[in-house]
């Protein structure tokens, strides 16, 4: 069997891809919630939450804070870096799982957060703590969702992330924007280039990009629900969503 060409990105059938999609989804929600109310108030995955609230406490010459959410912002890049390389390595070598080793590291990342912010913990409120312990915390967080974010690309060739929910939403929402127009045209009998086949497909990714959204408010609720009731032990859920795709991927 020849080996894949560098950079091509894997397939996978449409319905493992997706139901990964939204249970990583749900993951990444649950993490960057309980990251953000176990440490300084810091979005480590959603970036658009930590690029505006960097540049409004920066604005408002608050320094510490703007040191705090700028931190993931670096950590995330590292983090996409790491997975979008040891994908396009995995690719070239034709390894049958390409979502499990990314999705490892990711799972080290939320696990050594889950060790590092229980002992600190037991010290009183993080966010009173060390500066390199929340630098620490924060950078680790990022990293791990960074290199998931990167890693889904294997799924199917999407760029979906399971962060990125604005641009998901507005996906979604011009997905069927542009099923409405096909069918209010064909019901007044004008010419629509959309064949059912092309309004199947808009209508299944237009699903896709809006359960992703979804999913990811879901994941913020229960990592709210989570560390009001166990603290950072609350994330080791998310850490069997992730071992359950890492152990599906492998068999």
């Amino acid at each position: 069997m020849a080996e894949p060409a560098a950079g091509r990105q894997p397939t996978v059938s449409a319905r493992p891809a997706a139901t990964t999609l939204i249970l990583l989804t749900l993951s990444a929600g649950f993490v960057d919630a309980v990251g953000y109310l176990l440490v300084v108030s810091v979005f480590t995955g959603f970036m658009s939450g930590a690029t505006l609230g960097t540049g409004l406490s920066l604005g408002q010459a608050q320094w510490i804070t703007a040191f705090h959410r700028v931190i993931p912002i670096p950590a995330f890049i590292i983090g996409l870096f790491i997975g979008r390389r040891l994908l396009e390595s995995l690719t070239r070598r034709g390894a049958r799982s390409r979502l499990a080793p990314g999705l490892l590291i990711t799972l080290c990342c939320v696990a050594t957060f889950l060790v590092g912010a229980s002992v600190a913990a037991r010290n009183g409120p993080i966010a009173s703590q060390s500066e390199l312990l929340v630098t620490a915390l924060l950078s680790v967080l990022a990293v791990g969702l960074g290199v998931q974010n990167a890693t889904l690309r294997s799924l199917a060739g999407s760029s979906l992330g399971t962060t990125a929910v604005t641009g998901t939403l507005a996906t979604a929402v011009g997905g069927y924007t542009a099923i409405l127009i096909a069918l209010h045209d064909r019901r007044n009998k004008r010419a629509s280039g959309a064949s059912p086949q092309s309004l199947r497909a808009d209508l299944r990714q237009a699903l896709l990009h809006n359960g992703v959204w979804l999913a990811y408010g879901l994941g913020a609720l229960g990592g709210g629900i989570g560390e009001l009731h166990w603290g950072a032990e609350s994330t080791l859920l998310p850490m069997a969503a992730l071992a359950l795709v890492i152990a599906r991927d492998l068999l």
